[in-house]
């Protein structure tokens, strides 16, 4: 509920710009709510964020991808006898938007794949990424955990953020 509304906040914030939200500002905003929802004081937010115009048709799917991964951290990386930390990043990286969510707990087993996990979450995850012709995928290395999304800028979103570059 809350992605979902964090997204109808975003579209009425976004005034003049009928048809587009800022991904950035978003996923920062919704990445503050999930974390600080629990009230874990032993869990700390870092974030990383460019902010970039989406089209409005890839809000809803970025949400619930987002909130997925999130909660994710919180449950399986994010142990309760110990302070730890969620990392969340989203930008582009050449013709890519790129979000990313990083936690440093046990780490996953060694053999995790998403695309072979039963987990609903993970399915879903994967479908929502495909429908934003994306992709998804998932490390464990060290102490950190990183699950990807990786997504191609539609034409639109390009011309829409070389604007906002150029005016500011």
């Amino acid at each position: 509920i809350i992605a979902v509304g964090r997204v109808h906040e975003q579209l009425y914030k976004a005034g003049d710009a009928v048809g587009a939200f800022d991904a950035g500002r978003y996923t920062e905003a919704l990445a503050q709510d999930l974390v600080g929802s629990p009230g874990r004081e032993d869990v700390g937010l870092e974030t990383e964020i460019e902010h970039a115009m989406l089209d409005v048709k890839q809000a809803v799917p970025l949400a619930l991808i987002l909130n997925e991964l999130i909660t994710n951290a919180l449950k399986y990386g994010c142990p309760p006898d110990r302070a730890s930390t969620i990392r969340v990043a989203f930008g582009t990286e050449g013709e890519l938007y790129r979000l990313s969510v990083a936690d440093n707990g046990e780490g996953l087993p060694r053999d995790f794949s998403p695309a072979q996990r039963k987990s609903l979450g993970m399915r879903a995850v994967e479908a929502l990424a495909r429908q934003l012709g994306g992709r998804f995928e998932s490390s464990s290395g060290g102490a950190d955990d990183v699950v990807v999304l990786e997504l191609a800028q539609l034409v639109e979103d390009r011309a829409r953020n070389d604007e906002k570059s150029l005016s500011q």
